[in-house]
């Protein structure tokens, strides 16, 4: 009778054992589960922020692209732009001391689409 008692006690103490041992399993899945979604929530973070990134340079791109054809535009005006003796000589390309038969020359170079280069040419009298 003893005997049993102390059998039966001794398979309650067993069995109490294994349900906490199931009790600790179940408790580190949870906590790998928990592990697993936090390495979800910062990859997902950071595939936001290569986009944010990806983002940052098309727009960067497409301001560098704008800028480029603004100064391609500004550049077209400025090749539409009617010659005049004076803007000529604000953009230093003809001398102040050119005679008359001399700028005719290059303002017809200009209109021809020659582009002189922006220094003045060198004449000696």
């Amino acid at each position: 009778m003893e005997g049993r008692e102390r059998e039966r006690e001794r398979e309650r103490e067993r069995e109490r054992e294994r349900e906490r041992e199931r009790e600790r399993e179940r408790e580190r899945e949870r906590e790998r589960e928990r592990e697993r979604e936090r390495e979800r929530e910062r990859e997902r973070e950071r595939e936001r922020e290569r986009e944010r990134e990806r983002e940052r340079e098309r727009e960067r791109e497409r301001r560098e692209r704008e800028r480029e054809r603004e100064r391609e535009r500004e550049r077209e005006r400025e090749r539409e732009r009617p010659l005049s003796w004076k803007s000529l000589h604000a953009n230093k390309v003809v001398p102040f001391y050119c005679f008359p038969p001399l700028f005719l020359k290059f303002s017809l170079e200009f209109e021809l689409g020659k582009r002189l280069h922006r220094k003045a040419p060198q004449i000696s009298i």
